[in-house]
């Protein structure tokens, strides 16, 4: 499982129909900017957030949203002793939410929704650290389903360890890793509800995920995680055994 927060206050995966442009403007400093469709805001949900406000077969440019990060790589100008690695990004996102799927209206005209970001990723001798924090806003909750609340944030720290021994990394295993992690989410759908309207249980989350991720090859990972979780809800959420195959091609 990706990090909760990026499945819930940053609703990813999340594609959308759109055009934009990337680049570099320095060495050091590397840019996105986009236009795309925008969400639908009648699919958001008070616990779940905005993640159901994707559009993933046939989106709409009824309101159309604009998104752009910029990712900072200090020691690509000021070198760090080897084995060094530093990114530091910010992220942006605003758009409308009345959106239908294939261009139908939602019913939801006049809100809005804008998320801002920051997160980091540093790696040191075998040692790797990363995390990010999230703020979403939603302008004129109001219009929308009954306890989406009108702020969402959240944020997590990851730090991981490469255990595997150089004297292994032979022959076919060569490219081959062991990663050893240990990462907490906090996140809360509900952390500013719309004025007079109660707020509801089980927004408010903590997670605390450890696991393993063996790398065949730098492109392919088989990965075990164990996560603890608790919430403000009335009953207490199950503990979660998760296992996935991971490949980039």
């Amino acid at each position: 499982e990706r990090p909760s927060v990026d499945r819930v206050i940053i609703p990813s995966t999340w594609s959308s129909d759109g055009l934009g442009i990337f680049g570099k403007l320095a060495d050091s400093l590397s840019y996105e900017l986009y236009a795309a469709g925008g969400l639908d805001g009648s699919k958001f949900d008070p616990v779940g957030g905005i993640r159901g406000g994707r559009i993933k077969e046939r989106p709409s440019l009824n309101d159309i949203a604009v998104m752009g990060r910029l990712d900072y790589f200090p020691f690509v100008s000021f070198p760090a002793p080897a084995g060094q690695m530093l990114r530091l990004g910010l992220a942006g996102y605003t758009g409308g939410v009345d959106n239908g799927d294939q261009g139908n209206n939602p019913g939801v005209s006049g809100a809005g929704v804008t998320l801002a970001a920051t997160d980091f990723e540093y790696t040191v001798s075998k040692f790797d650290f990363r995390g990010e924090a999230a703020y979403t806003w939603i302008d004129d909750a109001d219009k929308l389903p009954v306890g989406v609340a009108r702020e969402l944030v959240g944020w997590y720290l990851e730090s991981a360890y490469h255990e595997m021994p150089e004297s292994w990394k032979k022959g076919r295993w060569s490219e081959s890793d062991a990663v050893v992690f240990v990462r907490y989410d906090e996140f809360d759908t509900q952390h500013r509800p719309v004025n007079g309207v109660a707020r509801v249980p089980g927004g408010d989350r903590q997670e605390w995920t450890t696991g393993l991720g063996f790398y065949f090859t730098p492109s392919m990972v088989l990965k075990a995680d164990y996560q603890f979780l608790e919430d403000d809800g009335a009953t207490e959420p199950d503990n979660k055994l998760n296992f996935g195959l991971g490949m980039q091609f």
